[in-house]
């Protein structure tokens, strides 16, 4: 305790903790027997620098409803840390003392400890006037509260946190809350982010960067999960042409992009509505997504670029227009214009292949295998 500039006065059934004078911060602790073999310890720390509207205290039921009918709190973006932890406070500040070493004290603290009122307390039962981890659980409430009260800027602790914070969520929520303070990334950040070990933290800071290389990466990478690789077509899509164009026509050959057909589509639709004559150089599962999923003003030239480069894998989509009862006569007329010379590009019919059987109606057939 002596280390802790702490001292200890002894009764024959209390123990009392209190600052030594001069300390920094008001310290108050005491255990009190109840029982022969039972004791009650409370400990308090306070620091005149704590806002004294925070409240960091153990998540429950009641915190849980309170948080839905107030909707007060405060997520650091570590997940376990937020399901355990109750916050409340403003967003910036409170978010900027959390830091990785003060979340793990903070978590060894509960659910017996407890910041209210500009003051961190402790309440734990024991067996014995010094039981084990008093120590330790004090020297916890000093570092926190320290550091809850330090007269630091939260931004420059915020832009510390997004780039050297172990946790992925809380370096992304630092970034986050940094820029919303109208901090403008320097290039060493922007570098030391985009090559983050996190891919959602890539995809947010290249989407607020319009960065393309970097969203096409996480575009066309078929580990990532099928949720983030949309987010990274979807931020594509509001990038500025023609540079988008290419990267979203190499998401569309990657491996596993069906999922993304959809999002390629529409962002497609809007980058070739700037660019048309990009649509010349799609590639066909690009181009079919265009035709599936994006606007009804690039279907024409969907279709026609489906004429001149697409395979077998086309004719079903072509067919799909050329027979539907409400498209346009030339939309049907150009669909099966665009089915005819994929068949004759290929050669005629293939055993087992895909046949237009009636350009009329836009039928399909499966001519018989080779013998």
């Amino acid at each position: 305790m002596r280390a802790l500039g702490v001292r200890v006065e002894q009764a024959p059934d209390r123990m009392i903790l209190a600052a030594d004078p001069g300390h920094a911060m008001h310290v108050a602790g005491e255990g009190r027997r109840l029982a022969p073999e039972r004791w009650m310890w409370t400990l308090e720390v306070r620091h005149p620098g704590i806002d004294r509207a925070w409240v960091i205290e153990p998540e429950d039921a009641i915190t849980r409803v309170r948080k839905l009918v107030a909707g007060q709190d405060v997520l650091t973006g570590d997940a376990a840390f937020d399901a355990a932890v109750h916050l409340v406070g403003e967003t910036r500040p409170l978010l900027a003392c959390l830091g990785h070493a003060t979340r793990a004290r903070l978590t060894r603290l509960l659910p017996q400890g407890r910041l209210a009122d500009g003051a961190l307390r402790w309440v734990a039962p024991a067996t014995g006037p010094r039981p084990p981890g008093l120590v330790d659980r004090l020297h916890d409430m000093l570092t926190v509260a320290r550091t809850l009260g330090a007269d630091v800027r939260p931004l420059t602790r915020l832009r510390r946190h997004m780039v050297r914070d172990p946790d992925p969520g809380h370096r992304r929520r630092a970034m986050e809350q940094a820029v919303l303070a109208g901090h403008a990334l320097t290039p060493g950040e922007r570098r030391a982010l985009l090559r983050d070990a996190d891919p959602d933290l890539r995809a947010a800071v290249a989407r607020m960067l319009h960065d393309v290389e970097t969203l096409g990466r996480l575009a066309a990478d078929p580990r990532l999960p099928d949720p983030l690789r949309i987010r990274a077509v979807e931020a594509l899509g509001e990038c500025e042409p023609p540079p988008t164009i290419d990267a979203l026509d190499r998401a569309a050959r990657s491996d596993g992009a069906t999922a993304l057909e959809p999002a390629l589509g529409r962002a497609l639709g809007r980058a070739l509505e700037q660019h048309p004559e990009a649509t010349d150089r799609l590639g066909e599962a690009a181009t079919l997504a265009l035709l599936t999923h994006g606007p009804e003003s690039r279907r024409s030239a969907a279709i026609e670029r489906l004429g001149e480069a697409g395979t077998e894998r086309a004719v079903p989509p072509l067919a799909a227009i050329a027979r539907a009862f409400f498209a346009r006569r030339a939309l049907k007329d150009d669909a099966r214009a665009a089915m005819d010379r994929i068949t004759r590009r290929q050669g005629g019919l293939r055993g087992g292949g895909l046949s237009v059987a009636d350009a009329e109606a836009g039928a399909l057939t499966v001519s018989p295998p080779d013998r």
